[in-house]
């Protein structure tokens, strides 16, 4: 049984119900701090595998306390828009009986307030200690600068079920380093960096301050290459760069370069991309750049992102990416790319 309700006010009848059969809850509640109405009705669910619960509300420990020893059946788990300290979600996940495989938790305008709320050290060591083995999704939110990106590279390398990683960023420079290590160390317990069933990686890929050579862009995109099954790439940075010859010149912040002399061909083999998105980090794209993404991302149905410094090119080149019954040759030929 399954129940999606948007709720603003619940009345206190609904304590009083009880849903021994429902598995799937999906509820939106308005209520303010304190306890909260919606607690009382999740631990009249005694079989509950799904929660799906967003509320705009501080709420009590106690009250996570109860939903979970109320429902200990739990292994789905999705909070947003709470603001919920570190440790409270640290103790939800300590507490959860069942092997969880999808944890949810965002609340971008308290962690963006430099508050110590949201998901960060203390959960990650109860996901660690609780969950790995059996996670399949993981979502912390793409504001949450909290979570470093030594713990999301440990996340991909340690959840051997992992299919969906979103986050808010991983340092170009710790992947390369991981690159680097596994080229020396061929015994390692995976061959890998991260799951190969990834199908959802939506976490920035950042580069630092200074000049770049672009051997890190080949060794991220090296890593990208062992994961077959990706789906939905986004890898958007947040600033701009100059592009020169042989190094990247590029802004603190800055992401991942799009193109076949950085590496981009290492990913030949990633037939199963449908989205790919560059956020904010400005690209420029050339004809061979689109035309090599034109033939092995066959099954791309949407990109993302300023992919050329002039508007109308960075828009046809979407367009003849993602529509199959545009002409990419008369189209670009017609706004003199090259």
């Amino acid at each position: 049984m399954v129940l999606h309700q948007t709720l603003f006010s619940i009345n206190a009848d609904w304590n009083d119900i009880p849903m021994p059969h429902l598995q799937e809850l999906s509820i939106t509640t308005t209520e303010i701090g304190g306890t909260s109405p919606g607690a009382g009705l999740i631990v009249q669910c005694p079989n509950l595998r799904i929660l799906r619960w967003s509320a705009p509300a501080s709420l009590e420990p106690g009250c996570f306390k109860e939903i979970v020893k109320a429902c200990p059946r739990l292994e789905v788990i999705e909070l947003q828009r709470m603001a919920l300290p570190d440790d409270v979600i640290a103790m939800i996940l300590d507490s959860m009986k069942a092997s969880v495989t999808e944890v949810i938790i965002t609340g971008e305008e308290h962690v963006a307030s430099g508050t110590d709320l949201g998901f960060s050290i203390e959960a990650f060591r109860s996901l660690e200690r609780r969950h790995f083995s059996t996670l399949v999704v993981l979502d912390v939110g793409p504001e949450n600068f909290r979570v470093d990106s030594a713990s999301l590279l440990q996340v991909l390398y340690s959840c051997p079920n992992l299919r969906q990683l979103r986050a808010c960023r991983i340092w170009a420079e710790d992947i390369n380093d991981g690159h680097q290590q596994q080229q020396q160390q061929q015994q390692r317990r995976r061959g890998n960096w991260a799951c190969r069933g990834l199908e959802v990686f939506e976490v920035k890929i950042s580069v630092s301050l200074g000049p770049l050579v672009s051997s890190i862009h080949e060794a991220v995109f090296c890593q990208f290459a062992a994961l077959p099954r990706l789906r939905v790439l986004h890898i958007g940075g947040r600033a701009r760069y100059k592009l020169k010859r042989h190094q990247l010149c590029i802004k603190e912040g800055g992401g991942l370069s799009l193109r076949l002399e950085h590496g981009m061909g290492h990913v030949a083999g990633l037939a199963r991309l449908e989205s790919v998105s560059v956020g904010r980090f400005a690209q420029e794209l050339r004809r061979e750049d689109v035309n090599w993404m034109k033939r092995y991302w066959v099954g791309l149905r949407a990109l993302q992102g300023e992919l050329h410094p002039r508007r109308e090119v960075s828009e046809a080149i979407r367009k003849a990416l993602t529509d199959p019954r545009e002409d990419m040759k008369t189209m670009l030929d017609r706004l003199g790319f090259s």
